[in-house]
Formats: C-alpha cells, structure tokens, sequence
C-alpha cells in the first residue's frame, strides 16, 4: 500500500510540473542556439521564470546573471557539458556565487535544462532518499543510477493512460525536443525520489 501511494504522489506532482519543465527545457535548448545577445534573447522566454522559482538567482551575487549566462553558455559549448562540478566550480572562481561557494545545487540546475535526458537536479530531499551524504554531483549521480532500474519498473508498471497523457503535454509543449521517453523517464525517476525523501523514506520503500 505504501509503494502504491508513494506513486501516485509521484504522478501527480510529475503532472503538476511536467508541463513547465517542458517549457524551461525548450527555452534554454532555443537560447543555447540563439546567435547574437544571449542575455537579451534569454530575458524573452520563460527562463527568468525559472531562476527565481529554482532558487537560482538567492546564488547568485548582485549584477552577477549576465556574467552566470555567459559563463553557463560557454561551459555548455564544451566537451564536458554535462560535468556539474567543473561548472560549479567554474561559477565560484569566476566570483559569481554567493560568498564564493561551490554550488552544486545550483549548476546541476542550469545544466539540467541544457541535458534533461541525464541530469537530474541535486537536491536535499533526493539526497536522503538514496542516502547519499557526499559533497559532489559525480558520486550524487552515481547513487542515483543504482536506482535507476528500481524505479523505471514502477514506470513501465504505470497505466497506459497516465503516459499517454505526459505524451500529449510533450506534443502540446515540445514536440521538437528529441527523446522525449528519456526526459520522461528521467522526471519520473526525479519525483519518485523527491517523494520518497519529503517523506523521509527510501527506496527500501518501493522495493516490496
């Protein structure tokens, strides 16, 4: 009965905020395209939206967003976009964060819009349920994979409908974006973890 509710919350917050991950995930795809003011382009989409409600800009110093975007687009143009502790890093030695902190959180943010089909936000309550007590995003990663299977076993479980219903979000919202199974699965995987550690469970939890 406990698998059972925990995934039915996790599908009901995946439907409450599939939608705007959608949007965020098109936008910053079609600004990392954009040729020309990065900075103006990005103000004309949803993405400031997205600073705010994912606790970027609190990182960030003050008059900092211009030097975070184009330190955040070059970083995405190399052979190593995906690696969130180069950037946090990168974002601290470049005087941008907070009280020069390596951030973890906050990259992994920005970079899962850039990769949504691999990263998944860091994030507390994540931490807690793979019991992950690390301070890197590559060991996060890692925990998080061993969990992978487990958990796309609930997905595959999941009624028909309740994914033909993300796929016509995904047709509504980002019909241009590739593998949208993978960021599909990938959000999936995300909330049933977030799920399990607001409520201070882990995966021990959906293995019954």
């Amino acid at each position: 009965m406990k698998t059972n509710m925990i995934i039915i919350e996790t599908v009901g917050n995946l439907f409450l905020n599939y939608r705007s991950d959608l949007e965020y995930i098109r936008s910053f795809q079609n600004c990392k395209l954009h040729r020309g003011d990065h900075l103006k382009h990005f103000r004309d989409t949803v993405l400031p939206r997205f600073l705010v409600e994912y606790r970027i800009v609190r990182g960030l110093k003050k008059g900092k967003q211009k030097a975070f975007l184009k330190t955040v687009m070059a970083h995405v143009k190399t052979a190593h976009a995906s690696d969130v502790d180069c950037l946090a890093k990168k974002l601290r030695e470049s005087g941008i964060t907070q009280n020069n902190k390596t951030m973890i959180s906050l990259a992994s943010k920005i970079l899962f819009l850039n990769n949504p089909w691999e990263i998944l936000p860091y994030d507390r309550l994540v931490r807690i349920a793979i019991g992950y007590s690390g301070h890197t995003y590559s060991g996060y990663f890692e925990a998080v994979q061993k969990s992978r299977g487990l958990i796309l076993k609930r997905y595959h479980a999941l009624p028909n409908s309740i994914r033909a219903y993300l796929r016509l979000i995904e047709g509504e919202i980002a019909p241009d974006i590739p593998c949208l199974d993978r960021i599909r699965k990938a959000r999936f995987i995300d909330k049933v973890l977030w799920t399990l550690g607001r409520k201070k469970m882990d995966l021990s939890y959906i293995d019954r």
